[in-house]
């Protein structure tokens, strides 16, 4: 049914809840991709995060901490698509092929511009389980890529461990 499976992870524990998903469904109809996503700040999202009077630093110049602090996030970002990827290699995902995707800007973004620039036809990908009504106050990125998604979306539901 689908034959090219997206997920997109940050680190979070409903992010991995969301690649055992993916990999799950990715065994039993074996896609000819699945796709590993992880979407790291842009320079501009850490420069206003971090404020352009950022003058108690070990580093030199705000120029200096940004390039440093933006490799930091590419390394991480790296590590934990390489991580993701074992661990579908270790649940027993063979003859698929796996793919990562190292994207910077913003998270919605990106998600619809590599499902669409790769032609993706499934996007799975974690909730933060905030709910209905705090998801409307403060805005959610699987409810703006779901408004805009050209492809089915699978999202997996945020569990309480205290929940049955």
């Amino acid at each position: 049914m689908f034959k090219r499976i997206l997920v997109a992870i940050d680190g979070s524990a409903n992010a991995w809840r969301a690649l055992d998903q993916a990999v799950s469904l990715a065994k039993c109809m074996r896609p000819e991709k699945l796709g590993i996503l992880h979407v790291r700040p842009s320079l501009a999202t850490l420069a206003y995060s971090f404020g352009l009077d950022v003058a108690a630093s070990p580093y030199g110049t705000f120029a200096e901490r940004m390039v440093a602090e933006m490799q930091e996030m590419e390394s991480r970002s790296q590590a934990l698509l390489y991580e993701a990827e074992e661990r579908a290699r270790q649940a027993g995902l063979e003859g698929v092929n796996v793919v990562r995707h190292a994207e910077e800007g913003s998270v919605v973004r990106q998600i619809l511009d590599v499902v669409r620039r790769e032609g993706y036809d499934l996007l799975v990908m974690g909730s933060r389980g905030m709910g209905r009504a705090a998801g409307l106050i403060l805005g959610s990125v699987s409810q703006s890529v779901v408004a805009n998604l050209p492809c089915s979306v699978l999202i997996v539901e945020h569990r309480d461990s205290n929940e049955g």
